[in-house]
Order: C-alpha cells, then sequence, then structure tokens
C-alpha cells in the first residue's frame, strides 16, 4: 500500500467495500472491522491502535492516502454499550503517509465485541479502505 506506511512491517488488516455497493435512502455502507471475544475469552480490554485510510481505485498502479474520521463502539461483556470514540487521520502527504495512533479512553475494558468502522472520509466511503496496525489488547479468560 503505497499511501501509508504500516507501523509494524510487513502486515496490517484492511477493510474495504465490496465492488457494488447497495444504499437505500440514508443508509449507507462503510468500511469497518470487527473484534469479538473467541474461544476461552470471557471479555478484553482495548489500548490503541493505529489507523489510516487509502483510495481503493480498481486497477490503480499505486494507492493514495486520504482523510477520514473513524468510529469505535462496542458491548461489554454486561451487554451494555460501551461510548462511542472517533479519531482523525489528516494525512500531510499523498504517499507514505504515518498512520495515526488512536488510544481507547479507560471505558474501553471488559469488552465482549468492538467495531471500527468509517464514520466519515473525504471521498465516497465505497472507495476508502480502513487500514489498522498494532490493535493492543488484553484477554481475559
Amino acid at each position: 500500500m503505497d499511501g501509508v506506511v504500516p507501523h509494524s512491517k510487513p502486515k496490517f488488516a484492511a477493510a474495504a467495500m465490496a465492488q457494488s455497493l447497495v444504499t437505500m435512502g440514508d443508509v449507507t455502507l462503510t468500511p469497518f472491522g470487527e473484534m469479538l471475544v473467541g474461544p476461552g475469552v470471557k471479555f478484553f480490554d482495548l489500548s490503541s491502535f493505529y489507523f489510516g485510510c487509502i483510495i481503493d481505485l480498481q486497477n490503480a498502479q499505486a494507492t493514495t492516502s486520504v482523510g477520514c474520521t473513524i468510529a469505535v463502539t462496542g458491548y461489554y461483556y454486561n451487554d451494555k454499550q460501551v461510548p462511542e470514540a472517533t479519531f482523525a487521520f489528516a494525512p500531510d502527504q499523498l504517499a507514505g503517509a504515518p498512520l495515526a495512533l488512536a488510544s481507547l479512553p479507560p471505558t474501553y475494558t471488559g469488552l465482549k465485541n468492538i467495531t471500527i468502522g468509517v464514520a466519515g472520509a473525504a471521498v465516497l466511503a465505497a472507495e476508502t479502505v480502513l487500514i489498522i496496525d498494532d490493535l493492543v489488547h488484553c484477554n481475559y479468560s
């Protein structure tokens, strides 16, 4: 990915929309990633992660970084919703932009799931790819 530089090379996670996008009324689909408790895990704490956004143009030779705002939310192990946290990525260059650090508030403990998604972007959400790297969490069994 030329648009951003992974924080921990060579691997990172990316979420993008499928090639066909369905929009009905005010409902739109945006790229998102989800983290759920796995077998043997009762709950987890989420501390931080690095993130960025790029433009996904089909058949492009290179990718370009793009500004975006992401939202993080989820549920505690007792099924109450976690307050939403938002973070902005504002790259100062089109290629090779460093990822931004998202440090979660202390309320992100005792979780059973979280969703990280693009809440807004400088281009159509359908053309935005969310990049996530170095997600720091602690599992409890």
